[in-house]
């Protein structure tokens, strides 16, 4: 794939009505460390006020496709192509045996028109995060509210539902986008692209109006997944407001296969003024078969409510698990069995108990059933620990969405060793600390846990998970 720019953080200080930078940083996506670059650094004809300009241009702009410019600043980038490689080297701090390779990238970046500049931000990745600091104009940390995050995620869950209602939506399930790969996989184009369609949103969200919050995706066939989240909360020194994990087709081969057990799935993150991200909202997008429509699926942390709602948000109902006393004979129960080692493991669980004790077994597990488990459907989601037999483990984003919502409609959630399962220290964990084996079980019907427990596992004494952990109410 095209080396991109990952992250730039560029600040600047006003001399009259001039804009002079003082110290640019920048990140490519084939570099381990950040390049800084300080005013030492810079010839005298270098114009150091540009990159400020191109970069705020491309900031406030929702659509990256091209941006153009015109009058003075155009006939400045016209001279920046003509000067690239003093330019490249003063803006990035580049070395003289890789200058030309950073002058490459910029000069992709440029193309004259008819007297004007048109700006082809290629070599800028589609989630680049770019700080701008102008000091005296800073403005305080806006209040992120729990409101505009829902509006955020429908708004994504509305481009998504129009792009796979268009026609040539079958085309599109099997089209391989960038030969991007994944662990070796070739990723489908589908989910490729719906990550773009978010990222999109985002960026339009982040700008609209007075709003000037600086949001960062992550998660599945994104650049910033579980192998690095941490690491770049670690090292990054001004952490974006809001981390949104996307999961935009949480069972890609079912949608792709024509069945409807897929989700849409996000969460919402925001840095507190601790420092820490703290999880704000979660949602799903589920096709609902009874009603044929789009539902979604909501958790929230300013109210701890939970409901689910149509997709133009003209009916909303609160979620409500299932009640009365169950027992495991009459209990459906859903895992998560989408591979083969899930199988073997839930097979040496069988072998060493002497069966299955619950009334109904579905291999379907993971956010689907756990936002179907919240509106009563199921009596009891769990994910066993694939540490039993090969250590696979699920990532933050196929377990978060969901479990949020049990969690804050009344369900009990666990560890699978039957110790507290605390939802928003879970996944701030994961985050900071990088933590993400987290088996669970999750149900409403309290009788069921200990059972649950026993089965999952078999012949060993209860240890507490987490001596610290203390269990929260659901409704807390």
């Amino acid at each position: 794939m095209k080396t991109q720019l990952t992250r730039i953080r560029i600040e600047a200080e006003r001399q009259g009505e001039d804009i002079c930078l003082t110290r640019v940083e920048s990140l490519w996506s084939d570099q381990a460390r950040t390049q800084i670059c300080s005013p030492a650094d810079w010839p005298k004809n270098a114009d150091t006020p540009l990159v400020w300009e191109v970069f705020e241009a491309i900031r406030r702009c929702p659509e990256r496709d091209s941006i153009q410019l015109e009058g003075d600043l155009a006939s400045r980038v016209r001279n920046l192509k003509n000067n690239a490689p003093v330019w490249s080297r003063t803006v990035f701090g580049s070395t003289t045996s890789d200058s030309g390779r950073i002058v490459c990238r910029l000069s992709e970046m440029f193309e004259s028109r008819h007297g004007s500049v048109q700006l082809f931000p290629d070599s800028i990745s589609e989630d680049c995060q770019i700080e701008l600091i102008l000091p005296g104009t800073e403005q305080p940390r806006q209040t992120i509210a729990n409101e505009d995050l829902v509006e955020l995620g429908l708004s994504i869950y509305q481009d998504i539902d129009q792009f796979l209602s268009e026609p040539d939506a079958e085309d599109k399930r099997y089209t391989e986008v960038d030969g991007k790969k994944s662990q070796g996989i070739w990723v489908r184009g589908i989910d490729v692209v719906c990550n773009r369609i978010a990222q999109k949103a985002v960026r339009r969200w982040s700008t609209e109006g007075d709003r000037d919050v600086d949001a960062r995706t992550f998660g599945e066939d994104l650049d910033l997944d579980d192998t690095n989240i941490r690491s770049f909360v670690a090292t990054t020194e001004h952490l974006p407001d809001v981390l949104c994990l996307f999961d935009l087709l949480d069972g890609t081969e079912h949608w792709a296969s024509g069945t409807n057990l897929f989700s849409s799935a996000m969460s919402f993150m925001v840095l507190s003024e601790t420092g820490q991200y703290e999880l704000e909202v979660s949602m799903l997008m589920m096709f609902d078969l009874m009603d044929r429509c789009w539902k979604v699926y909501v958790a929230r942390e300013d109210d701890g409510s939970a409901y689910v709602q149509s997709l133009d948000g003209s009916r909303r109902q609160r979620l409500t698990p299932s009640r009365g006393k169950v027992t495991m004979e009459t209990a459906r129960v859903c895992t998560v069995a989408r591979a083969p080692q899930h199988w073997n493991t839930l097979s040496c669980l069988i072998e060493k108990s002497g069966g299955c004790p619950v009334g109904a077994m579905n291999s379907f597990g993971g956010n689907p059933m756990l936002g179907l488990l919240a509106e009563g459907r199921y009596h009891a989601v769990f994910q066993p620990d694939q540490r039993i037999v090969d250590g696979d483990r699920q990532p933050l984003w196929d377990l978060l969405p969901g479990l949020h919502l049990c969690w804050r409609s009344g369900c009990h959630v666990r560890f699978s060793d039957g110790s507290p399962f605390d939802v928003k220290q879970i996944a701030q964990d994961a985050i900071h600390t990088g933590e993400q084996i987290c088996p669970y079980i999750a149900t409403p019907h309290e009788e069921l846990i200990k059972p649950l427990v026993e089965w999952l596992n078999p012949g060993e004494e209860m240890q507490p998970r987490r001596k610290n952990s203390k269990l929260k109410s659901p409704r807390s």
